[in-house]
Parts: C-alpha cells; sequence; structure tokens
C-alpha cells in the first residue's frame, strides 16, 4: 500500500520565491513518471494537495506548480482574481513560471523521476496553464486541462507541442467562450497535434471542484465524475495494446467526443460508468471522491506515459 508524502519544494524565479507541493510515494526506491499538476485559481492550497496526493498514490510524482509566488495565497475568489489576471494577459510570463515549475519536477531531490515520462495537467486556471506549457515545446507526452480556457495569443505555438493533448470540457461552461472550441480545433489541426475533446452535456465550469456552488455557472457534477478504478485499469489496458482501442465510444451519461485521436479514442469510457450517488456525503468525502476521479481520469491518460502511444490510427480521426 503507498504511503503518500507531500513535501515542500522552495525555488527562484527572478530573484523571487516560489513554493511547490511534492506528493509521491516515500517507500518506492525507483523512478516513477512525472506530472506537473497546475491547480485552480487559488493556487497551492489544501484542495490542490488532496488532488495531488490521489494522483501520487496511483504510481506517480506529482508537483503542484506555484505560478504566483510564495507569498500568495488566495484566500476567496476576488484575492483569487487578482492573482489570476496579470498572467492571463501575460501569456509568456505564465509559460515562465510553468516552466520553471516542471524543471523543478525534474531535478528536486525528494522523489526519482523517469525524465523520459513526463505530463502536465490542470483545473481551470490550472488547465490553461497546462496547454500553455504544451504550447512551449516543453518535453511533456501528455498535457490534459480540465474545464480550462483554450485560447492562445499565438495558435502557431501549438506547432511545438510534443505529446498528446486531452481536453476536458463542461459543455455549458459560461467561462469558456463557445468560439474558443472551434478555434482550438483549428489550431491544433493545423499543427498536427494528437489531440482529443470530451464535452460533457449539462456540465458546467469546475464540474470537478466539490466545493463549486454557482448555479448555472460553476458547479460540482457527480454524474460528471462518475467512474470506478475497475474501469480505468480496463482503458489502461486497452490503451497499451494496438488491437484493443474500440473504434467508437461506449454510450455513456452525455459525453460527446468533440474530435478524437488514435489511441486516446477510448478514454471516455473508462469515467462513464456508473457508480452509487453521493447525496449526504460531507464535503470531505466529496473532495475525495473528486480527487478520486480525478486521479483514476489522469492515470487512464498518462498510461500512455508508461507504456507508450497504441494506435496506429490516424491523428485527428473522429471517433
Amino acid at each position: 500500500m503507498s504511503q503518500v508524502t507531500v513535501r515542500s519544494v522552495v525555488y527562484q524565479i527572478d530573484g523571487q520565491p516560489y513554493e511547490g507541493r511534492l506528493a509521491f510515494d516515500a517507500e518506492h526506491k525507483g523512478a516513477r513518471p512525472g506530472l506537473l499538476m497546475a491547480p485552480n485559481w487559488m493556487g497551492v492550497s489544501a484542495g490542490a494537495e488532496e488532488i495531488a496526493r490521489s494522483v501520487a498514490a496511483k504510481g506517480y510524482v506529482v508537483l503542484i506548480a506555484d505560478v504566483y509566488g510564495q507569498a500568495v495565497r488566495p484566500q476567496n475568489a476576488d484575492q483569487a482574481g487578482a492573482a489570476m489576471m496579470p498572467l492571463k494577459n501575460d501569456r509568456a510570463l505564465l509559460r515562465k513560471r510553468m516552466q520553471a515549475a516542471f524543471e523543478q519536477l525534474q531535478k528536486q531531490g525528494e522523489a526519482a523521476v523517469d525524465t523520459s515520462k513526463l505530463a502536465v495537467f490542470g483545473f481551470c486556471f490550472g488547465g490553461c496553464c497546462a496547454l500553455d506549457l504544451a504550447r512551449t515545446g516543453a518535453a511533456v507526452k501528455a498535457a490534459v486541462s480540465f474545464h480550462g480556457t483554450l485560447d492562445s495569443p499565438n495558435p502557431a505555438d501549438a506547432k511545438n507541442i510534443k505529446g498528446s493533448v486531452l481536453v476536458l470540457h463542461g459543455a455549458s461552461d459560461p467561462l469558456v467562450p463557445k468560439e474558443q472550441l472551434p478555434a482550438f480545433e483549428e489550431e491544433m489541426n493545423a499543427a498536427g497535434v494528437d489531440w482529443q475533446l470530451l464535452s460533457y452535456g449539462g456540465a458546467v465550469h469546475s464540474f470537478t471542484d466539490p466545493h463549486a456552488n454557482v448555479p448555472g455557472k460553476m458547479m460540482y457534477d457527480a454524474k460528471t465524475l462518475r467512474g470506478r478504478s475497475s474501469r480505468c485499469m480496463t482503458c489502461w489496458r486497452k490503451c497499451s495494446r494496438a488491437d484493443s482501442v474500440e473504434s467508437t465510444p461506449t454510450p455513456g451519461v452525455g459525453v460527446f467526443v468533440y474530435n478524437g485521436v488514435g489511441s486516446l479514442r477510448d478514454f471516455g469510457s473508462s469515467i462513464r460508468s456508473t457508480s452509487p450517488g453521493t447525496v449526504g456525503q460531507s464535503p470531505a468525502a466529496h473532495l475525495r471522491r473528486a480527487s478520486s476521479m480525478a486521479a483514476g481520469s489522469l492515470a487512464t491518460k498518462f498510461q500512455l506515459i508508461r507504456r507508450g502511444p497504441s494506435s496506429g490510427a490516424p491523428p485527428n480521426s473522429t471517433a
């Protein structure tokens, strides 16, 4: 049984201190795949740490990126917006801070990382951060965005993307302008990126966040997150064998595959199985559930890091 440890990782950018959180199994001695996690607009927080723990327990070394600075820890939406917007408006600065965190993941001395197996993922603002890191040409095998914005100040940067891209999007998300979806498709296709976008019917922004409770705008969606580890394990095995990838997604709970690609096209089935409801659960239980579901989805995607791409299907084929 894994014993996940969380340690602080302090580093400098332009002479200023930044502090991320590193989650890993301290009992494991060998190198493991490394994941950089970009948290939502609240930055490095207890909720972000809980997600990092859940993902690390599945066999990864996870570093939560600090893009605000050691002294900036938002406590409410106003503070989070004030910290986030300067970076949203200065994507070069955002990318610089993500690159610095990515370097720390690889060179920190607490947990051995297999630097040939690296990926990035993020939630909300963190989804934007994850995609932007991929656009820099960082050596990530995969970049995953959970309900994040998709725009790029320079779409041509997508040509730098080295790995696969997966976007999990709420179809009714009012904070991600609908025109960003076809623009993202055009950006990815023009660059020949191996990409997939899943749009969840009825889901709005922050559907993985159990604390989100602004009806019609930001809401936790247990139905969207339903799934079990066994389903993820099945998908892992399918992703590792070219002859096992399903040609069409399994019918589910309102998931629309906006575009499908090769070995990623079965990803959706791993997060569409039914499971017991969450009525009556405490906020802490909801957070553990959301963390577990996110971890399962990420582990499914990042199995491509462990064993490599499995399908010979051409990029951007329709699922």
